[in-house]
């Protein structure tokens, strides 16, 4: 699934906003400003609306996210290939607006009682950030860690699949996806592990 998600699964995406870059560019904007504004939006938007349980307007928030994560990449791409600062800023940014949503989602559940599906939110946030910083470390070791069963952009996915079905009151549907998304990104920390282990030892 990740594979498709990152290859055919964004092809007609890149498409469209690829054009939207082409007019950023032109008008003068910058990938890093992009990157920032998505991240503001994000947060902000993540610590306002769904503590007050605003699941409606929080799943286009992800929407937000998951196309600003793409339309920066693509401005950078269309004016040679971004800088490393660039690529270093959209990583920190990353973390900062995943953090500010699982964190949200946990402060919700605490204040509606949800204790287990609270942990399990906290279990999300604390596995996506260890994700992230196993690939950052291997690559810093010299190490390639491409590997995953979910990446950034399944991690959006399910957690907006998430929210839906808070909206539309299925029961348990957010504990089940939650700790699907969960379990997953446990299985992918120790999968990137494994992997990079192999490597250091050739």
């Amino acid at each position: 699934m990740a594979k498709f998600l990152r290859t055919q699964g964004r092809s007609w995406l890149r498409i469209f906003l690829d054009s939207i870059a082409r007019r950023c560019v032109a008008l003068g904007i910058s990938a890093n400003a992009v990157t920032l504004a998505c991240t503001f939006v994000v947060v902000t938007a993540s610590v306002v609306l769904i503590p007050q349980g605003y699941w409606v307007w929080a799943f286009f928030i992800l929407l937000v996210a998951c196309l600003g994560d793409i339309l920066d990449g693509s401005i950078a791409r269309i004016q040679g290939g971004g800088s490393k600062f660039g690529a270093l800023l959209d990583s920190v940014c990353d973390r900062i607006a995943d953090g500010a949503i699982l964190g949200a989602v946990a402060f919700w559940f605490a204040l509606q009682d949800r204790y287990i599906e609270m942990a399990v939110a906290l279990a999300c946030l604390v596995t996506s950030e260890v994700v992230s910083y196993v690939k950052a470390r291997a690559e810093g070791l010299g190490a390639t860690c491409d590997v995953g069963y979910v990446e950034r952009l399944e991690r959006l996915i399910l957690i907006g699949l998430a929210g839906l079905l808070e909206i539309f009151g299925v029961p348990f549907g957010m504990l089940i996806v939650l700790s699907l998304l969960a379990a997953l990104s446990f299985a992918t920390i120790v999968q990137r592990l494994l992997h990079t282990r192999d490597q250091l030892r050739n």
